[in-house]
């Protein structure tokens, strides 16, 4: 056997030595070099071989290799994205042992082994750990899970994807103003690159849990008649049956800004009544059927009921007067 491979050797170098005038093409250089491949031959006999069939000069490199990446990957699957991920992994070091080669006919591809599986998944938690700023810390992880989800493939699209292989070209930086602007909070947020755009206000914690929404504003209520104060009742939660009802306490409030003290304290229609949504009212009377002048006011309701210690109130969006009978 030690004779073949030697004669096959010998058999190249006089090939190689008329390579230059006989102009081989790169398919046949390619065909001699598998065949050293399939020989066993000492790598350095083949650089050997390589450099005497381009006439010791460099041949152009073969294509790059690249893949993008646009579907989740997971344990179990299989097919034409899987094989890309294992060239991927393979490529940057971390490839998976599972069966499968590197197919030299086919620029980098692989031949077999289309499976996700548990050494392949190894292989793509070694990457995210590597690249852990990039794809881990961002979504809250510590640790790689394998999983090639959305932020590991955004970075395998930026080290192989078909667009990162071309110069990309870059926006000239813009100067964003310091202009402000402020939010319902009364806080301020400025403008942000890459567009100047201003940054999105703080989602504030402070929203009311039930809603008011009758008198809402605008409404003129004569004394002695019988209205309904309605509001929106809050729940815990959605899934629970029956849901849990609280209870709330109904207030009138004039909004007449006090600067001497004792200030007037608001009238208490209701306490400690069901969180139902509605409230029948004989208006012009407080709890106590002592009457109420007319005037402009707002409806308050307030959860007093102890399992909603979040709770946050809600009153009219504007007043509502109350009026003589006619």
């Amino acid at each position: 056997m030690k004779k073949l491979i030697f004669s096959t050797v010998v058999g190249v170098f006089a090939v190689a030595s008329v390579a230059a005038a006989s102009s081989l093409t790169q398919s046949q250089m390619d065909a001699i070099i598998s065949m050293l491949h399939a020989f066993n031959v000492e790598e350095s006999v083949i650089a050997n071989v390589r450099t005497s069939l381009t006439g010791g000069g460099s041949t152009t490199p073969p294509a790059q290799w690249c893949h993008t990446f646009n579907v989740n990957l997971k344990v179990g699957d299989k097919g034409a994205e899987v094989t890309a991920l294992q060239t991927a992994l393979t490529n940057a070091g971390f490839g998976p042992n599972e069966g499968f080669q590197l197919d030299t006919e086919a620029s980098g591809g692989l031949k077999g082994g289309s499976e996700f599986g548990e050494q392949t998944a190894s292989a793509v938690t070694t990457f995210q750990e590597k690249y852990k700023s990039e794809i881990l810390t961002p979504v809250g992880l510590a640790h790689g899970t394998g999983y090639v989800g959305p932020s590991t493939r955004k970075k395998l699209n930026q080290l192989y994807g078909c667009g990162s292989l071309l110069p990309r070209p870059y926006p000239s930086p813009v100067a964003c103003t310091q202009e402000a602007k402020q939010c319902p909070d009364g806080s301020y947020v400025s403008r942000t690159e890459p567009k100047c755009e201003f940054a999105a206000c703080p989602i504030s914690n402070n929203q009311p849990t039930i809603k008011v929404l009758s008198p809402n504003g605008g409404e003129q209520w004569k004394i002695g008649s019988k209205q309904t104060i309605t509001w929106k009742p809050y729940r815990v939660s959605i899934s629970e049956v029956p849901p849990q009802v609280g209870r709330v306490t109904i207030t009138l409030d004039s909004g007449i800004r006090c600067f001497t003290t004792p200030c007037p304290s608001g009238y208490i229609l209701a306490s400690e009544v069901r969180d139902s949504g509605f409230f029948d009212w004989t208006v012009g009377e407080d709890i106590t059927g002592s009457s109420i002048p007319n005037g402009s006011y707002k409806v308050i309701v307030t959860h007093t009921y102890n399992t909603y210690p979040d709770s946050i109130p809600d009153s009219s969006d504007a007043p509502f007067s109350i009026v003589a009978a006619q």
